[in-house]
């Protein structure tokens, strides 16, 4: 069975209602090919992993033991995967339609970018910044650092 072009990796700690909402969100990319979703849940105790058993039967689900933590769980769904495209993304995300689209045409346009981010919504229609500029000398003494 040959690899969707995006892979996406949902990490998950006790977010058991937001995760529902997350991956009620992707149903159509999954349902369309062009997502493979799956789910990471460290350890959760409040029925995380039961609810993705039991309601989302197509995510590929790892229920680890232990606390993982973020880098570790995308790293574990990297190692069993092969698409060019992986998306790591906590359960408080809900995909809009046409993200996937804007993302891969965006990586496609330049190969040489080495990662793409989307622009976060949040509930009250605000963009939340994720990112901010390359630390320079100016910005490293404004902030109070002298080593």
């Amino acid at each position: 069975m040959a690899c969707a072009p995006v892979v996406v990796a949902v990490i998950s700690w006790n977010t058991r209602d937001l995760l529902r909402r997350c991956l009620e969100s992707f149903a159509r990319e999954v349902d369309s090919g062009r997502v493979e979703l799956w789910v990471v849940d460290n350890a959760s105790d409040d029925g995380s992993a039961d609810l993705v058993r039991e309601e989302f039967g197509w995510t590929r689900l790892i229920a680890s033991e232990e606390n993982l933590g973020f880098g570790r769980a995308v790293n574990l769904v990297a190692s069993r995967t092969s698409s060019d495209w992986i998306a790591p993304a906590n359960a408080d995300i809900a995909l809009r339609e046409g993200a996937i689209d804007a993302l891969v045409e965006a990586g496609e346009r330049d190969r040489s970018v080495g990662a793409i981010a989307p622009r976060l919504i949040g509930p009250d229609g605000e963009t939340q910044h994720s990112v901010f500029s390359f630390p320079t000398i100016p910005y490293w003494w404004r902030s109070g650092h002298t080593s």
